[in-house]
């Protein structure tokens, strides 16, 4: 992994849209589209992955988001993935679970401290370790978390859904190599990019910066 090719770069549209395991890239006619983003943290991604689950400290350190408020868990929660060394035990209802429903506040306007937020209702579609090599030499080499817009009365699904993917991979440094896409689909899609997908990558870029930051603060020990 460390002789690999691994270059950052500044969250962008894609070119060609994004494959996300729920949808693949269905409905690409129809304006479908994508953006992404890559970084190295200086932090392993266990810890990495942590940040990203603690659904209740995403005050603490996330512009963009604000508040994650969990409002179902799956029953039972999914036990705890296998070799992963984050906080809390596989019944700990304040961490993201394979199923768990959820709501964030997103402030597009993120610098505004007074903004006001966009509630997002989703679910987590994917969590697991990524793995490498075959049969005895296999390990676990990282971690993907996934999430996906849950359709509510004022936004059904044709309208506008999406799928987030995080990647965390050991970079054979003692660091992270992080990855993260997500994919538009539906009537609005075209329509959100416009209106508010400048916004949007400057706001993943937020959120990149803030996640390294945050990851290595508790890789040295901090807890607050």
């Amino acid at each position: 992994m460390e002789g690999e090719t691994f270059v950052s770069k500044k969250t962008t549209y894609s070119s060609n849209p994004i494959a996300t395991p729920t949808y693949g890239v269905d409905g690409a006619l129809l304006g479908t589209w994508s953006l992404d983003c890559a970084e190295r943290f200086a932090a392993p991604p266990a810890v990495c992955l942590e940040v990203i689950r603690d659904a209740g400290s995403y005050g603490k350190w996330n512009a963009f988001c604000r508040r994650m408020s969990i409002s179902k868990q799956p029953d039972p929660i999914p036990p705890t993935l296998g070799g992963f060394d984050g906080s809390g035990g596989e019944d700990d209802q304040v961490l993201l679970h394979l199923g768990t429903e959820f709501s964030m506040d997103a402030y597009i306007n993120f610098e505004d401290p007074a903004g006001s937020p966009r509630p997002t209702a989703l679910v987590v579609s994917v969590l697991e370790p990524i793995r490498e090599g075959e049969g005895e030499g296999e390990r676990i080499v990282g971690w993907r978390i996934a999430w996906r817009t849950r359709p509510t009365m004022f936004l059904p699904s044709f309208m506008l859904h999406s799928e987030r993917v995080q990647e965390f991979v050991d970079d054979g440094r003692g660091g992270t190599r992080y990855t993260c896409w997500e994919t538009f689909h539906g009537v609005l899609a075209q329509t959100t990019r416009v209106v508010v997908g400048k916004k949007l990558l400057r706001a993943i870029d937020r959120w990149t910066a803030d996640l390294g930051e945050r990851a290595l603060h508790l890789h040295s020990g901090g807890r607050s």
